[in-house]
């Protein structure tokens, strides 16, 4: 918890969020969501949430796999997958999100997608904006968020140099950066997500409900407040 001082009198407290994710666990889309609909009840600037790299599926190839092939791996086929993916569909349509699973043909590595997400923290641009633009992309669109194309236009609409984008893509930049965040989460005991940490010592595991982000805010930010005063 940070203690701004402003004026020389007024302190403002701000709660930190390490959220620990990957663009194609939808229930790290279904809990962005939710957190971001408690936040949006604060004050601004009352928290400040950095999204770090968790590789799903760290073992997945650079050019993905056929849709059909993974839920084989993954649910045991098509029909294990709706099973799985029920509760998903049912979050997703109590909360109002458009959620198109039917429309993904491939599931792709997300690693690039991370890099990404690296570069735009570096240019100071919107990280969460960029961090909503792959989950639409992917659980909306149905796009192969692998596809160094598919980035760059991503990364256009959230105000990144789309042919920059396009280069740093094709090297190998930060490639080791993101593997090794993923791995040192998973050293730290995070085998799910989203995960995120307040203050590097509260965990909150999973997509949990709005109204439970507006008690645990809650009370964090008052706790804040009363150690500042």
């Amino acid at each position: 918890m940070e203690h701004c001082q402003e004026d020389g009198s007024a302190v403002k407290t701000v709660l930190n969020i390490d959220a620990y994710f990957d663009p194609v666990c939808p229930w790290c889309y279904i809990g962005k969501s939710r957190l971001d609909r408690s936040i949006g009840k604060l004050p601004d600037g009352s928290v400040s949430t950095q999204w770090h790299p968790f590789l799903l599926n760290p073992d997945i190839p650079d050019d993905g796999v056929d849709r059909r092939s993974y839920l084989q791996w993954k649910f045991g086929g098509v029909q294990g997958a709706l099973s799985a993916y029920k509760p998903i569909i049912d979050a997703a349509d109590m909360d109002g999100l458009e959620f198109n699973p039917e429309k993904i043909t491939r599931t792709p590595s997300t690693l690039n997608a991370h890099r990404l997400l690296i570069w735009a923290r570096i240019e100071g641009l919107d990280v969460a904006r960029l961090v909503d633009e792959l989950f639409s992309a992917y659980f909306c669109k149905g796009l192969d968020i692998g596809r160094t194309s598919v980035l760059m236009a991503i990364a256009g609409e959230c105000g990144m140099n789309t042919a920059l984008a396009g280069r740093l893509l094709e090297l190998a930049d930060n490639r080791d950066t993101v593997i090794s965040s993923s791995e040192r989460a998973r050293r730290r005991g995070i085998c799910s997500i989203p995960c995120f940490i307040l203050d590097e010592s509260y965990v909150v595991h999973g997509a949990q409900s709005s109204a439970t982000w507006d008690g645990i805010l809650g009370q964090h930010i008052r706790a804040g407040e009363s150690v500042a005063e």
